[in-house]
């Protein structure tokens, strides 16, 4: 073995040793702020479905509601919850757009909550076309859905917590199998490189550092006694028909994911596509 493959050998290790272990914190509300319009009024009913809908909400302190009218603006609602900051924000997609049906987008005022604002949105099911409510419904199933699952304490706690005692938890990370097959097409072309190796090697590592953390995520909320279930998904393929695919099979009743990007103001494309194509199931958005 020559000087630069110890020094990548020694990289290689020294990377996989520096992974940052899983943290587990419990997560509570104090204040919650119910967005509605005039076609989401019923705050009172929708506030006691979401008591019943989650335990993380039923122990919620205080619940305020901020009603869209004819002429409030974005910067309106903006204003009010950076003047008196709420632990989780809950809205609808498509506020006052019920006319427009706007079905590829989520609406200015769910844009601005996701991304003008620090707080969690938890996206209540249901759009301009399609009527869906969590009435009736309990969070048994909780599927946490990211890209980059590796160091993501918050997604993990925040889905644990969402999720009800005796319940189940999913955690899911799907690489995109597009984006894998540019790189190898790319190696490929090296005549140095066994790409064969490659191919299985990173196929190997990409999957271990995701099991570890999920191994670690597991161990972690069953030594704090947190009375869920854990289960892992790790796959590849086309993500957001992966992510359907996985919803559909564990019949979620919540959705987790990553919503900011610290390099754009507007949410990052696999969530903003995720968030406007599944309707039906709701969605927290971190």
């Amino acid at each position: 073995m020559d000087t630069l493959e110890h020094i990548d050998e020694f990289e290689s290790v020294f990377r996989r040793s520096e992974q940052e272990p899983f943290i587990y914190l419990e997560k509570k509300l104090n204040r919650v702020l119910l967005v509605l319009d005039e076609q989401h009024s019923q705050a009172e009913a929708t506030i006691d479905s979401l008591k019943q809908f989650s335990s993380l909400l039923s122990g919620v302190e205080q619940w305020d509601t901020f009603l869209i009218g004819q002429n409030t603006t974005v910067q309106d609602l903006e204003q009010d919850i950076q003047g008196s900051p709420a632990d989780l924000l809950i809205t609808w997609r498509h506020l006052r757009e019920e006319q427009s049906v706007p079905r590829h987008s989520l609406g200015v005022y769910v844009d601005m909550l996701t991304q003008a604002t620090k707080f969690p949105v938890l996206l209540l099911p249901g759009s301009a076309d399609v009527s869906a409510t969590i009435q009736g419904k309990k969070c048994q199933t909780v599927l946490a859905a990211t890209d980059h699952l590796a160091g993501d304490h918050r997604l993990v706690n925040y889905a644990a917590a969402a999720t009800n005692p005796q319940g189940q938890l999913v955690l899911c990370h799907v690489e995109d199998d597009q984006v894998f097959e540019r790189y190898l097409q790319a190696i490929e072309r090296i005549p140095e490189v066994n790409s064969a190796l490659v191919r299985t090697k990173l196929q190997s590592q990409l999957s271990r550092d995701v099991i570890r953390y999920m191994e670690a995520a597991q161990t972690s909320l069953a030594q704090a006694k947190v009375p869920i279930q854990m289960k892992t998904e790790v796959t590849t393929g086309h993500r957001l028909a992966a992510y359907k695919g996985l919803i559909d099979s564990h019949a979620a009743d919540l959705l987790v994911m990553n919503t900011k990007d610290d390099d754009q103001l507007a949410m990052h494309g696999l969530a903003y596509a995720m968030s406007v194509e599944f309707v039906e199931i709701p969605q927290l958005l971190l």
